[in-house]
């Protein structure tokens, strides 16, 4: 607002305005005229436009643990800064979730101000679980547990949710995203397991139990022998292959159903071991 007052008298702007006093918005030359009974007096002032300051925090945007984000409303020299937390520096340093705000008051009593939200965005966690223990030649999934996690990395190189392991060992995972990474690890110990062999088998072709077999750590074994004899003590199956079983068949033909008797006999450890007993053949 720029002008002056004289008791009396009349005005005349260069902008057509007509009292004693206008407001400006634009940068130029103002003229006022003032006129008191016929004497007239002329005035100019020179007005230069000051921009209200733009201040840009940037858009609304998350927040990892541990993480500072440096929040700048700068603006010019010798402008005044005053944040919604209390600092009055140019530059905040945010280190937690929150609604950050500052306003900026320029040399020229210019006044702009801008508002960001930083959201807590954690870091991934993942659990393979305690350490464990299974039998040789076992297969093992290792199926993690895991929050916040773009992506997983094995250590095979793998990004699978879950991955089978032949063999013990110590396992490692990670779980990432954009926070970081976490690790877990876990150690799978093996032990031999007794060989067995099933109280039930169905020969039916339905891919479960079809064939009467030994279980267990085989690979261990040696001087392997299965043998398996009807009701009537005659044998109708026998093998040296400790991973061949029966398929519930004597000489080309389906053996009945029934109870029948097996002999298992192997070395493992340099000892010599002898199974034997019963078994049912249902169809």
């Amino acid at each position: 607002r720029i002008g002056t007052e004289v008791a009396g008298a009349t005005y005349a702007w260069n902008t057509g305005t007509t009292t004693p006093y206008t407001s400006v918005s634009s940068t130029g030359s103002y003229i006022l005229s003032v006129n008191l009974e016929g004497c007239v007096v002329h005035d100019t002032i020179e007005v230069t436009a000051m921009p209200y300051p733009d201040i840009d925090l940037g858009g609304d945007r998350d927040i990892c643990p541990d993480d500072t984000i440096l929040l700048d409303g700068s603006y010019g020299t010798s402008s005044v800064y005053s944040w919604n937390t209390g600092e009055d520096e140019a530059i905040l340093a945010a280190t937690s979730a929150g609604v950050y705000g500052v306003v900026v008051v320029t040399e020229h009593g210019c006044m702009g101000g801008d508002t960001v939200v930083l959201s807590f965005y954690p870091k991934p966690t993942v659990s393979l679980g305690p350490d464990t223990t299974v039998c040789e030649e076992s297969r093992l999934m290792l199926d993690p547990d895991y929050t916040n996690t773009d992506n997983l990395l094995w250590f095979d190189g793998s990004s699978d949710p879950q991955v089978l392991i032949y063999q013990a060992g110590e396992y490692v995972v990670t779980a990432i995203n954009k926070c970081g990474a976490t690790h877990d690890t876990v150690l799978v110990k093996s032990i031999f397991c007794d060989i067995k062999v099933p109280n039930i088998f169905t020969p039916n072709a339905d891919g479960v139990s079809d064939v009467f077999r030994a279980l267990g750590n085989l690979g261990s074994i040696q001087e392997f022998s299965l043998s398996v004899y009807n009701r009537w003590g005659q044998q109708v199956f026998r093998t040296r292959d400790k991973y061949q079983g029966w398929d519930g068949t004597f000489n080309g033909t389906e053996s009945a159903m029934g109870t029948y008797v097996y002999l298992l006999e192997f070395e493992w450890g340099g000892r010599k071991q002898e199974k034997k007993g019963s078994f049912h053949l249902l169809r």
